[in-house]
Order: structure tokens, then C-alpha cells, then sequence
């Protein structure tokens, strides 16, 4: 019964370990170390709590697969709605893997021939590794395969340990004084997905749990998965810290890139590849089960089956087709936290946090975490709309037209005089536009006398008293001159940015 038990927890630990761990050390950076721990505290505790809600919900209403239970919930909407983003959602995790595992291969192919390595090449390492290796793998093994996630939790283990052991060794050597940030609020909008993300494992949970049948016992799977959750926290929490705190501000996006070329690095990375290599076929299988109960497949005694039943062909079709485009998107998109932060706000958001408080709530009964759970959810999904809002705000993208026209009744008058050109008095009385004064050459200069200025200005003025004409009663009640303008004709305030 316990190797049952560490054998569920090997492969949950699977499920939830992904290339996120390489980003955290850059959302720590954008966090700061503080906010960004207790955000993976919070986000392992709500993933836990939405993923025992589909775990216990599939057990008590006999369904299999996370299709079925959308379609008792919802009909053929909820059906075609979890489909839907199941593919969305697994086929932008598999594309963030591709994308590693391209900057893995071409890492090591330039150790080998000492050169750089040219975006040609890196198509052709992507393709070669996934029809010769991947592709035989994801047609053979499935997500419950001891030997799949034995290597996969083992390869990225030894990263951590290695990455550990370098931020030490670096920190204790370099005898510099750590700077780093505990709290910062200005980045969280951009990591709030990418830590949605980290801990997502929904449509690959029912394969592993009724691999066998669903004569399982709910509390040693609770306990499974419970420990790989603990787990997986403690391994996030150690490299994204220890990251931030080795590099600090220079993190990258990828924590692959800051790390040193050593002999023990190389071999790292030859281990994390094996790694990313073995867990693809574990994200290709809910792919491929979506596709099957989408095109093919109908159910049997009310459920569908875990593995999918499709026949030779529509199997090694559909598992080529699914490899073929994510590989491409990998070559196409080269950022892993730009794959994880669309999909976690899109059809992650939807998977992972809204369907499931709300199957719960249908099938089961509704709860305070459930509530929670969907709460959050629906604020991911509105996250990217909010983050461009306080992108623009941050930027100052400005109303130049209508802030000009604020700022002129904002000045104060002063007594310091200020001369002006004859090109600037002239934007400001609106007799040139600024494009045009600027093409001509300065003219002489104004005093910000009353008396003078009325007089030189109303002789520029007379070629354009047909226009001024039509606006002569707004003239006649401001006097010569608008009282905006006065005040501004007397401010030392430089008027650049008018012309």
C-alpha cells in the first residue's frame, strides 16, 4: 500500500512539475521575495482545492475523464467548452516545453561544436527530437507510466539540487553584499498568471487516478496528491528564492540563461532535457483524449473511457498532428513565460479554477474555497485587460490636446518676465500651426508687456482678421487677449513642449 502510495505521488508530482520552475526566479524578481513566496503558498493551496473538487466529483458521479463531468454539469456545451480549452490550455503547456527543450539542445550542441548555433539549426534540433524521440515515447507511454515520471521528477530534482548548490557557492564566493526586494506590487499582474500556471495539473489528475477503474480509495488519493502538492511547493519555492537571490536584478525570464557554462552545468542540463523529453508524452495525453471524445469516441456505460479509443491510425495521427503544431509554436514563440502567461489567463483560468468550483457546485454541493476558487478564476481572466489599463497608466499615454487646454486655466501668474519668439506667440494666438513654425525661422523677440505685445501682435494679426471675425464676440468679452493667455505670457514655464 505505501509503494502504491509513492508511486500515485511520483506521478502526480509528474503532473504538477513543468517548465514554470525556470520562470519563478523572475517573478520572485517582480515580486520581490516575500510577496512572491506567499503567492506560491497561496496559489498550491487554491490548485489543491480545485483539483480534489474534479478528483472527488469524478469519484462520486462514476465519471472518468474531465469531458464527462462537463458534459453531466453542463450538456454539450460544458463538453464542447472543456474540449475546447483542454486542447487550448495543454497544447500552450507542450509549446512552453518545446520551447526548453529547444534552448536545452541548442545549449549543448554549441558546447559540442563551439559555435553558434543559427535559427536553422534550431528547427531541425526541435523536429529531430521530437519525431525521433517524443513522438515514439507519446505513442507508447501514458501519464500513469512509472518509468515517465520516475525520470521526469528525478531530472528536474538534480536541476534544483545543482542550481542550489551553484547560488551558494556564488553568494559565499563573490563576497558581495545581497540587495534584494521583499515586497513589490508593480509586478504582480504580469506573474499572476504565470504562477496560476505553475501548479496546474487538472486535465492529467483522472487519467493517473482511474488508470485502473474507479475502485479507488478517495483518502489515499487525497494523501497522493496532498504530498506531491507539499512537495512540488518546497521545489518551486527553493529555486525561484534561491534564484532571485544569486542574480538578483538580472534574472532573466528563462533562469537557464543566467546559469554559468561548467562541466557539472552541461551535465544539468543534459538531465533537465531527458526530463522535458519524458514529461511531454503525460501533457499529450489529455490533448489526445479531448480530440477522442470530440471526434471519435462515444461513451461507454455512461462515462468515456481514461486512454481514449481511437484506432491505430486516429492514434498516430492525431498524437503527429498534436506534435507537429506545438513544436511549431515553440519554434514560432521563444519566451516560455509568454506561452504560460496567455494560457493562464485564457483557457487555463477556465480549466483549472471556473469549471471546477462550478462542477462542484452542480453535481456536489457549493462551498466557501469553492466560491474562492471560482473568484479567481474570473479575476484571471480579466487580469490581462486590467494589466494594459496600468500599462497605459504607468506609460502616460497622454490627452495632449485637452491636458493643453487644462493646464493653460492651471498656471499661475508671476512676476518674473519671459520672452518669447514671434513663432510662439503666434501658435498661442492660433494664427500658424506648430508644423509650420517650426519650418520657419525665429523671429524677433517679445516682451510680455501688455502695451508692446498688443502692438506687434495685432500687426501679424491683420491677414487674419476675416478669421478672427467670426469669433469676434468671444474676443470682445476676453479682451485682446484671453486670460489663459496673459497668465501664461507672464510664467517663466518653459512652453517646449507647446511647440
Amino acid at each position: 500500500m505505501a509503494l502504491t502510495g509513492l508511486r500515485k505521488t511520483v506521478n502526480f508530482m509528474n503532473s504538477i512539475v513543468g517548465v514554470s520552475v525556470l520562470t519563478l526566479p523572475y517573478c520572485f524578481k517582480q515580486c520581490g521575495l516575500v510577496l512572491g513566496t506567499l503567492l506560491l503558498i497561496f496559489w498550491s493551496w487554491l490548485t489543491y482545492e480545485s483539483s480534489m473538487m474534479v478528483v472527488n466529483t469524478a469519484l462520486k458521479t462514476s465519471k472518468k475523464t474531465y469531458c464527462g463531468l462537463a458534459q453531466l454539469s453542463f450538456g454539450k456545451i460544458g463538453k464542447l467548452t472543456s474540449e475546447i480549452c483542454i486542447l487550448g490550455f495543454m497544447m500552450g503547456v507542450c509549446t512552453a516545453f518545446h520551447v526548453v527543450m529547444g534552448d536545452l539542445a541548442v545549449h549543448l550542441l554549441q558546447g559540442l561544436i563551439g559555435e553558434e548555433v543559427t535559427q536553422n539549426q534550431r528547427v531541425l534540433l526541435i523536429f529531430a527530437i521530437g519525431w525521433l524521440v517524443v513522438l515514439p515515447l507519446s505513442l507508447t507511454l501514458t501519464s500513469d507510466s512509472i518509468l515517465l515520471s520516475t525520470t521526469a521528477v528525478v531530472g528536474f530534482t538534480c536541476f534544483m539540487v545543482v542550481t542550489l548548490f551553484h547560488c551558494c557557492h556564488r553568494l559565499l564566493s563573490s563576497g558581495q553584499e545581497v540587495q534584494v526586494r521583499f515586497w513589490i506590487s508593480d509586478g504582480l499582474l504580469e506573474c499572476l498568471p504565470i504562477y496560476g500556471t505553475a501548479f496546474s495539473c487538472h486535465p492529467q489528475l483522472l487519467p493517473v487516478v482511474c488508470v485502473k477503474g474507479l475502485d479507488v480509495s478517495e483518502q489515499h488519493t487525497t494523501h497522493a496528491i496532498k504530498h506531491a502538492f507539499a512537495a512540488t511547493l518546497v521545489f518551486y519555492t527553493l529555486v525561484g528564492s534561491c534564484g532571485y537571490v544569486c542574480f538578483m536584478d538580472a534574472v532573466k525570464g528563462n533562469i537557464l540563461s543566467n546559469l554559468p557554462s561548467s562541466a557539472m552545468m552541461e551535465g544539468v542540463h543534459v538531465v533537465l532535457l531527458i526530463s522535458v523529453v519524458m514529461s511531454i508524452p503525460s501533457i499529450i495525453q489529455p490533448c489526445r483524449q479531448a480530440i477522442g471524445t470530440l471526434l471519435f469516441e462515444q461513451q461507454v456505460n455512461g462515462t468515456f473511457s481514461v486512454k481514449g479509443d481511437m484506432s491505430l491510425c486516429q492514434h498516430i495521427a492525431t498524437t503527429s498532428i498534436l506534435l507537429f503544431l506545438t513544436m511549431t509554436a515553440g519554434i514560432l514563440v521563444q519566451d516560455v513565460e509568454t506561452v504560460l502567461g496567455v494560457v493562464g489567463t485564457t483557457t487555463g483560468a477556465i480549466i483549472c479554477y471556473i469549471f471546477p468550483s462550478l462542477m462542484q457546485s452542480k453535481l456536489r454541493k457549493g462551498t466557501v474555497s469553492g466560491k474562492i476558487v471560482l473568484t479567481v478564476g474570473i479575476s484571471l481572466l480579466i487580469t490581462p485587460v486590467y494589466a494594459n489599463i496600468a500599462r497605459v497608466s504607468k506609460e502616460g499615454i497622454k490627452l495632449e490636446p485637452m491636458r493643453k487646454v487644462l493646464s493653460l486655466f492651471e498656471l499661475k501668474a508671476t512676476t518674473q518676465p519671459t520672452l518669447w519668439t514671434e513663432n510662439t506667440v503666434r501658435i498661442l494666438m492660433n494664427e500658424q500651426t506648430p508644423n509650420t513654425a517650426l519650418n520657419e525661422e525665429k523671429g524677433t523677440e517679445y516682451s510680455t508687456s501688455d502695451a508692446g505685445l498688443h502692438d506687434d501682435t495685432h500687426q501679424k494679426r491683420t491677414p487674419q482678421r476675416n478669421q478672427s471675425e467670426i469669433n469676434a464676440s468671444s474676443e470682445n468679452t476676453l479682451g485682446p487677449y484671453p486670460t489663459p493667455l496673459r497668465f501664461l505670457l507672464k510664467t517663466p514655464r518653459n512652453m517646449s513642449s507647446f511647440t
